[in-house]
């Protein structure tokens, strides 16, 4: 149990490293506060991005907290609250040590700015065991803000990742099993 709730901090966190283009859609010349489609699409796979996710995938517990603002605050899938930079550091020294060679997927599904230097990201966030085990998977939500040109995490949020359903769309049917 222990380990399957360094995991599920894992996935927190490393949910929160989708930073992507977020940078180029701050940067985005424009009449508008939206970013551009294309843009939103892009995010999670531009260089900060690379960068969180190569610093996750080599263990390296202080270049993957350096993504987080000194006050960032972190909530995982079942609750527990982390506190502030230094704690996000430790949590992750904590699940490197124990989960050694891991890899770090992220997937984007929403980016939104709401000023130059406040966005909002939805995503899943997918850690390989280096063991072959079945990945962690997670859904966040992430508020970042950026200081000096770069993105940073502020606050973010996890939850279980549940796969699509399609059950409403046999209710219609539920007749054709009978009593």
């Amino acid at each position: 149990m222990r380990l399957r709730n360094l995991w599920v901090v894992a996935l927190g966190l490393a949910a929160v490293m989708s930073l992507g283009e977020m940078v180029a859609i701050g940067n985005t010349p424009g009449d508008s506060d939206e970013p551009k489609a294309k843009e939103i699409e892009a995010a999670g796979k531009g260089k900060r991005a690379q960068e969180f996710i190569a610093a996750f995938n080599k263990g390296d517990a202080k270049a993957v907290a350096a993504f987080w603002t000194v006050g960032a605050d972190y909530v995982d899938q079942v609750g527990h609250h982390v506190k502030g930079r230094e704690a996000i550091q430790k949590l992750y020294e904590k699940v490197f040590a124990e989960q050694k060679g891991a890899k770090l997927q992220i997937t984007v599904t929403s980016a939104r700015l709401l000023s130059p230097e406040v966005a909002l990201e939805d995503g899943i966030t997918e850690v390989n065991p280096a063991d072959g085990r079945p990945p962690t998977v997670a859904q966040f939500s992430a508020v970042l803000v950026k200081k000096e040109g770069a993105w940073y995490f502020e606050s973010v949020r996890d939850s279980i990742a549940r796969p699509p359903s399609n059950v409403e769309h046999f209710d219609d049917l539920e007749w054709v099993i009978g009593d």
